[in-house]
């Protein structure tokens, strides 16, 4: 049995992501493979299956097959966006209609329980009354449209090697004043971060990451996290000869960081750390070095703070956990 602050850490966390890169896989050995990992050992780690909204109607002829095996199969949906405010905004409808077709056609066999979105690029260089109004018209579609009551995840397009203090607070912010004024419940916007892809350069630095994480911990802005990260401990890659974020680094990071408050230089050293020998994993307390904090810290780090990640890959977390006899 893995320690209990693992088990918290890793329950739920992985959204698997088979249809993009780099494994690109075809629908139907994607969808078998998170049938296949929703009845193995490590099944309680598996979080949704991410699936393009115009996409869902391929999934339908599964419904009396695949997806008729009990508990209903969970879906974060990828939103349609666009290139302008009104364009995301019109393309919403398109997205209403293919939640509602999807819905319908499957029943309780199948939930639709997240979407995830790219924020139009000009937002990122708006000020923070624009990017509120925004957010609002935004929610306004989702309710109008059907999308309601679902928490929404807005992925920004922070350019590569700059500095992104400016639009991490910006739109951290703009997420928290959203959820402010509504009550608590699924309905929330989040933070979705990028954190790496194919190439070198889609790999942002720990500094990057870490300015993210320390905008949205004192905004109080949930945050998920997708691509690059398929091992659990930060590591060079001869493959895209980068240094890869680690899985925990970054989770340990974005929840030590909201919990205890740490600074941008702890931050960057949690996710800039190699070794796994220091992290704590114990029944009672998870942590790096002398920063640490209780089973009831992380459980509430999880719920709101670092919510999960999406990866392409379910068997390498797996293996490289296992090699670090983690479980």
């Amino acid at each position: 049995m893995p320690p209990e602050t693992l088990r918290v850490l890793l329950t739920d966390i992985l959204d698997y992501a088979g249809l993009f890169p780099p494994a690109q896989l075809e629908l139907d050995p994607a969808i078998r493979n998170y049938a296949r990992y929703r009845t193995e050992a490590e099944a309680w780690m598996l979080g949704r299956f991410i699936c393009p909204a115009p996409r869902l109607c391929e999934l339908v002829p599964y419904g009396d097959t695949l997806l008729a095996e009990p508990p209903a199969f969970r879906f974060s949906v990828l939103c349609r966006g666009g290139e302008s405010p009104t364009a995301l905004l019109a393309r919403l409808e398109d997205d209403g209609a293919d939640v509602a077709a999807f819905d319908a056609a499957l029943g309780a066999r199948a939930a639709v329980a997240a979407f995830e979105i790219k924020l139009p690029p000009a937002l990122l260089d708006a000020d923070e009354l624009r990017l509120a109004e925004f957010l609002r018209a935004a929610r306004d579609r989702f309710d109008s449209v059907g999308l309601a009551g679902r928490p929404v995840f807005w992925e920004p397009p922070l350019p590569p090697r700059a500095d992104w203090t400016r639009p991490a607070n910006l739109l951290a912010h703009a997420l928290a004043a959203y959820n402010a004024d509504r009550p608590a419940g699924p309905g929330r916007f989040g933070f979705k971060l990028r954190t790496g892809g194919v190439e070198a350069s889609a790999f942002p630095t720990c500094e990057q990451v870490a300015r993210v994480i320390e905008a949205c911990a004192h905004a109080g802005t949930p945050m998920k996290f997708t691509a690059g990260l398929h091992h659990p401990i930060r590591r060079y890659d001869p493959g895209v000869r980068a240094h890869m974020h680690g899985f925990i680094n970054v989770f340990a990071a974005a929840i030590l960081g909201r919990e205890l408050r740490l600074e941008l230089f702890d931050l960057v050293a949690i996710l800039d750390e190699l070794d796994p020998a220091n992290f704590t994993l114990g029944d009672e307390f998870f942590g790096w070095n002398q920063a640490e904090v209780t089973l009831g810290e992380l459980e509430h780090g999880r719920q709101h703070v670092a919510l999960s990640f999406g990866s392409c890959s379910f068997d390498e977390p797996r293996e490289d956990l296992r090699a670090l006899r983690w479980l």
